[in-house]
């Protein structure tokens, strides 16, 4: 058999429409291909690991040197003493001198710390009737009117607490009253012995103890007394 001259007009529809015939059933081919496709499920994707780094965080700070406080200074107290005064002897008429007599306050005991003369009181607190005394001058001093109303203060107090009614002691105490009469602060300078009996007088029967009258306004403070208890007999 020759091959189709494609120069005979006979032929060339022939050819043609064989070609066109081959070229559908392969088109159709491939549709059929591409539709159906392959069952076979695509290979499954393995996810890559994720590495995460940690960063450790950074050390704390280093605390702060420790600064010490500084300590506090130790102020001593000034201790206001009297000073003696002499009084020169001066003739005056003997009218005048009763006169400046009359006009001086009554002289008292100015300390806690001497035997008492006559029969005493019922706790045996002696009393210092002149010479010089712990809380100023001598017998006439301007201030021996009131040592001997702190005296009676005192007294009264050590009678009315239990701890302090019987007990025998010899202390000498600082007292520092307000303008009220109020004692503000106790001082035991010397112990009475025993620690229960300091303990008492310092924060019991002393302090908040109210005076019949203020000390003087140019009194110095503070008050230096001196108490001697005895049974009575």
């Amino acid at each position: 058999m020759s091959a189709p001259d494609d120069r005979n007009p006979r032929t060339r529809p022939l050819w043609l429409f064989g070609a066109a015939f081959t070229a559908m059933v392969m088109l159709a081919g491939g549709a059929a291909w591409l539709m159906l496709g392959d069952n076979t499920p695509p290979p499954r994707r393995v996810p890559e690991p994720i590495i995460v780094r940690l960063v450790p965080p950074p050390p704390p700070p280093p605390p702060p040197p420790e600064q010490k406080e500084p300590e506090p200074e130790l102020i001593e107290q000034p201790k206001m003493v009297e000073p003696e005064t002499k009084d020169e002897p001066i003739e005056e008429p003997k009218e005048e001198a009763q006169d400046e007599a009359n006009d001086e306050p009554p002289p008292g005991p100015l300390a806690l710390d001497a035997e008492a003369e006559g029969p005493g009181d019922a706790m045996g607190l002696g009393a210092n009737p002149g010479g010089r005394g712990l809380l100023g001058g001598g017998g006439r001093s301007r201030w021996g009117w009131y040592a001997s109303m702190v005296q009676g203060e005192i007294e009264s107090a050590l009678r009315n607490n239990a701890k302090t009614r019987n007990s025998l002691m010899q202390v000498q105490l600082r007292l520092w009253a307000d303008s009220s009469g109020r004692i503000q602060r106790v001082q035991i300078v010397s112990s009475t012995g025993t620690a229960e009996l300091n303990a008492v007088l310092q924060n019991v029967v002393l302090p908040g103890l109210r005076l019949r009258e203020g000390p003087p306004g140019d009194m110095p403070m503070p008050m230096v007394t001196r108490i001697t208890v005895r049974r009575p007999s």
